[in-house]
């Protein structure tokens, strides 16, 4: 396991939502690289749509630190599969417009573009996989729904109502 990934997950994170958060970096990371390449100029993603993922990879990011529940992990994996989805719209336009340019210099796809192609799949994917991990990865009890912490004696969870499995031993009236 690579140490920044062990470092956070001894700080309460689940493996998946250090690696989503690893690969919202990576999409704002590619949005200031160079989207494009023109013989021997390039295009920086936030001269167009690079802002667009930017702004998508510091809020997918903060959703995914800050989740207590399931719903802001659901948008934080539509965030990320959308930052991959505006790489792949914007690399196709360049591939385009390369394929029609008859001029000495050609347009290709800079690395930037396809960081954020790849960080942004990654990101949804590690996203989709926190509300499974955050009910088995963090210590302690916690609901199998929403993945809110429960206390040892609770029946039901105070955050979205949902009934937690009880020892059958609670259930016929002898605590632990």
């Amino acid at each position: 396991m690579l140490p920044i990934i062990r470092m956070m997950t001894h700080r309460g994170m689940s493996t998946p939502q250090v690696v989503a958060l690893l690969a919202f970096a990576g999409v704002a990371i590619g949005s200031f690289l160079a989207w494009a390449r023109v013989g021997i100029f390039s295009v920086s993603g936030t001269a167009g749509d690079g802002t667009i993922t930017l702004i998508g990879a510091v809020v997918g990011g903060a959703m995914v630190a800050v989740a207590k529940s399931r719903w802001p992990i659901v948008v934080a994996a539509l965030i990320g599969f959308g930052c991959a989805a505006v790489g792949i719209y914007d690399a196709i336009n360049i591939a385009e417009i390369a394929g029609e340019n008859d001029s000495i210099f050609t347009a290709s796809v800079g690395e930037g573009l396809y960081l954020v192609i790849i960080a942004g799949v990654v990101a949804g994917l590690a996203t989709a996989r926190i509300p499974e991990a955050a009910t088995t990865d963090r210590p302690g009890k916690h609901c199998p729904k929403c993945g809110a912490a429960v206390g040892d004696r609770m029946e039901f969870c105070a955050s979205c109502g949902t009934a937690l499995d009880i020892p059958a031993r609670r259930r016929y009236g002898r605590l632990r």
